[in-house]
């Protein structure tokens, strides 16, 4: 008599591969194997991807994350491990382009993180909570427990408007560390911007920068010629209560950044 087939979970998408590509390079660039194994599976089994009834005990967890990853691994090694057409597709896609990896990972989290978590809450105002900068492994735009309410503190302090163009499609507008996230584990407001996300990319790759006594745009000289040299001097937006960003923050960055003169 033949058995009946046991359950199993369900296969991996195209969006949970794209998160298990961003760790491996977060992995191959120093990041904890465990602790970025981890993460990811507490991730994975967070986002509404896969419905409940359809997942096994076994649903994503550690030893499965870690072979996907070990996947990408094996193939940038040059083993040829990717033999699964998606698993190709996710590599031919990011693996060259980090910014693009990180962008389409941050979508995915907040698309199908459970709203009650991204929006946390929505109850009066309060500081988010700040990370623990020694477990900040996973990007961006990213599953971090204060993260999604310094955003929501962001969105109401510049009443859904970029700080530098005041655009308003909150969909493209995202809350930027003044000094960085993996370094400080800061979620207060003092420590962000409410950025256009193209700028919030900019800002991140130190071409644009924001005065600290000025509070004015100064761009990289590589970006002279581009549609975005019309921002360079513009001046920081002040929030709906008047205040800026904290000059503390705002110096910290502004001298851990180089300086590129206009000829």
């Amino acid at each position: 008599m033949k058995l009946p087939r046991l359950p199993r979970n369900p296969d991996w998408t195209e969006q949970e591969l794209v998160l298990a590509l961003e760790s491996y390079f977060r992995i191959k660039a120093g990041a904890s194997k465990r602790e970025e194994t981890k993460i990811l599976s507490v991730l994975l089994n967070q986002l509404t991807i896969h419905a409940l009834s359809k997942r096994q005990l076994s649903f994503r967890d550690p030893d499965g994350v870690r072979v996907r990853i070990d996947y990408f691994k094996r193939h940038d090694q040059g083993a040829k491990a990717l033999t699964q057409i998606e698993y190709l597709n996710v590599w031919r896609k990011y693996a060259s382009n980090p910014n693009g990896l990180a962008a389409a990972a941050a979508r995915i989290i907040e698309t199908n993180l459970p709203q009650e978590i991204l929006n946390g809450g929505r109850a009066p105002f309060i500081e988010a909570n700040d990370d623990n900068p020694e477990h900040i492994q996973f990007v961006a735009r990213k599953i971090r427990a204060g993260q999604p309410q310094f955003r929501e503190n962001l969105l109401r302090l510049y009443n859904n408007q970029c700080a530098i163009t005041a655009s308003t499609p909150t969909a493209v507008l995202e809350a930027a560390h003044i000094v960085f996230h993996a370094k400080s584990g800061l979620n207060k407001v003092c420590n962000g911007i409410l950025l256009r996300a193209d700028l919030h990319i900019l800002f991140d790759d130190n071409l644009l920068r924001i005065h600290p006594k000025t509070l004015k745009v100064v761009l990289d000289k590589c970006l002279k010629g581009t549609d975005y040299w019309l921002l360079n001097g513009a001046a920081l937006r002040a929030r709906v209560d008047g205040t800026h960003p904290s000059t503390d923050c705002l110096h910290r960055r502004w001298e851990k950044t180089p300086i590129t003169k206009v000829d």
